[in-house]
């Protein structure tokens, strides 16, 4: 014969109320009843770009793990711009990076790792080189090497001609994720 389970039991009322219908030895098992946690992501891949939507993204990550207990990554791509190299004549085109994509990535992940300590949110902060790869391969990539359980990005939420010039990063990774992501939008003109 199967003994019967519960994983929830409601009583109505007061505290004494419960321990007049059930006793006292169940209300002390209710009240100590501690509900199961779950589990489900313990590794959050953060990617950061320095926009407003990427900043909504990011409180999005702390949100999920606090609730799950989980561990936060914020990375931010440093984009720069491709050199010219010809092989033949041994040409370097000259870099002319003002190093103005290396500071935005201090700053952005600066912010993050405080709003992290902030939440006391155990976590990292990276800063990557795309050295001219495609920036979600690249957040793809690391997202592995990290082992995540969920990516976290922001999304613009650029349509028409503006999305078909500019393209869109979160698109992109959508399209070759191994793993969830959740987009998290922010509509810019919006705002």
């Amino acid at each position: 014969m199967r003994r019967p389970s519960a994983r929830l039991i409601l009583v109505n009322g007061e505290p004494c109320a419960a321990r007049e219908t059930l006793g006292r030895a169940c209300a002390h098992a209710i009240e100590r009843c501690v509900p199961e946690v779950s589990t489900m992501y313990k590794k959050i891949f953060a990617a950061l770009d320095g926009s407003r939507s990427a900043s909504v993204a990011l409180d999005e990550a702390i949100k999920i793990a606090e609730t799950f207990g989980a561990t936060v990554t914020a990375v931010c791509v440093v984009e720069h711009k491709p050199r010219l190299v010809d092989v033949d004549t041994a040409y370097v085109e000259p870099q002319d990076d003002d190093g103005s994509a290396t500071d935005i990535a201090t700053r952005v992940l600066a912010d993050a790792k405080a709003r992290l300590a902030q939440h006391r949110v155990e976590g990292s902060v990276r800063a990557i080189d795309s050295y001219g790869e495609d920036i979600a391969e690249v957040l793809m990539r690391t997202a592995a090497e990290c082992d995540a359980d969920l990516i976290v990005m922001g999304t613009r939420g650029r349509h028409g001609l503006r999305r078909l010039l500019l393209g869109s990063v979160a698109e992109s990774l959508l399209r070759i994720a191994d793993r969830p992501v959740l987009l998290r939008r922010h509509d810019e003109a919006a705002a």
